[in-house]
Order: C-alpha cells, then sequence, then structure tokens
C-alpha cells in the first residue's frame, strides 16, 4: 500500500508563511510512535476539549477529530511549507477530507 496521499483542496490556503497552497501530501510512512502525543494535542484542540479523558469515544479510530490530526500530521511530514496552525484554514468539507485519509491507515481490515 502506498503510503502518500494527495490531498486536492477545494479552496487554496494561504500559510502562516504566505504560501498558497492547494494540494497537501500526507506521508503516512513518516509518522512513528513518537508522533501520537502530537496527534493527541492536536485533536484535544480540534475538539475544543481539556486534558480530561474523553469517555464518550474511547477508540481513537472512530473519532472524526484524531483522525484529521493523524492526516495533519502526515501532512506536516509530506509537504513542505505548512505548519501545525495552519489547519485552522482549512474550509470544513477538506478538514472532513482529512478525516478520511487516515482511515486506511489506522483500522486494521482482515481480509
Amino acid at each position: 500500500m502506498d503510503k502518500k496521499v494527495t490531498i486536492e483542496l477545494s479552496e487554496p490556503i494561504t500559510t502562516l508563511s504566505g504560501e498558497t497552497v492547494s494540494v497537501l501530501t500526507a506521508d503516512f510512512g513518516q509518522i512513528a510512535v513518537r508522533d501520537i502525543p502530537m496527534v493527541n494535542r492536536l485533536e484535544r484542540r480540534l475538539k475544543g476539549a481539556s486534558d480530561e479523558i474523553d469517555l464518550g469515544n474511547l477508540s481513537k479510530a472512530a473519532s472524526v477529530e484524531w483522525r484529521a490530526a493523524m492526516t495533519w500530521v502526515a501532512v506536516l511530514k509530506g509537504t513542505k511549507g505548512v505548519c501545525l496552525d495552519d489547519i485552522d484554514r482549512l474550509s470544513i468539507p477538506d478538514y472532513m477530507e482529512l478525516s478520511s485519509c487516515s482511515l486506511p491507515f489506522v483500522v486494521k481490515i482482515s481480509g
């Protein structure tokens, strides 16, 4: 399975560094266990949550925010010129696309 995913944004973003970006590359092959704390922090930020445990969602793979955060960390590893805070500039449809991109990498499908 190719571990790089190309995401064409429905609306280009202007990054904090001033670059206009319309295509992102998420490199899931570059994500390691050491990146999980960043994914978890970004998930909490996207949820607007505190550091408390969310008992309503014990499966990370079921969390839209966690999957979007996982993809964004992969984007940071695969796309030059974007930073963590640039996720705030995405449109809602593009944000939801991030969530779906990580599914093949976080959910094991038996077959």
